[in-house]
């Protein structure tokens, strides 16, 4: 069960953002997307989770990310 979905942000390219959600208890399984594609293996996405929440930083963000950001915990969709 998701207490805190994810939260649209608006940030310009060369910024870090951070995509936050918060869920009943800490996830089995969690799966970060964009526009509907699994986010890649790449040093500038951080995926973090401490307890329950669960994270997602993108550094120097470029227009590529612009976007869906989709989180999928134990099957269970927030997008922002």
């Amino acid at each position: 069960l998701i207490l805190k979905p994810l939260q649209d942000q608006h940030v310009h390219s060369g910024d870090t953002v951070t995509f936050t959600c918060v869920c009943s208890k800490t996830p089995k399984t969690v799966q970060w997307y964009l526009n509907g594609y699994a986010l890649p293996i790449h040093e500038r996405y951080q995926p973090n989770i401490i307890d329950r929440e669960i994270q997602l930083t993108i550094d120097n963000v470029q227009e590529s990310d612009i976007g869906t950001i989709t989180c999928c915990l134990n099957n269970t969709i927030t997008t922002a």
